[in-house]
């Protein structure tokens, strides 16, 4: 269960630093 927890506040982190970088930037296909 802490790990599952861990993995979701990573997810949502790396979620937020996407969100602020700016679009100029592919990150999708």
């Amino acid at each position: 269960m802490t790990t599952k927890r861990i993995e979701t506040q990573l997810t949502i982190k790396a979620v937020d630093q996407y969100s602020s970088i700016p679009a100029t930037i592919p990150l999708r296909p």
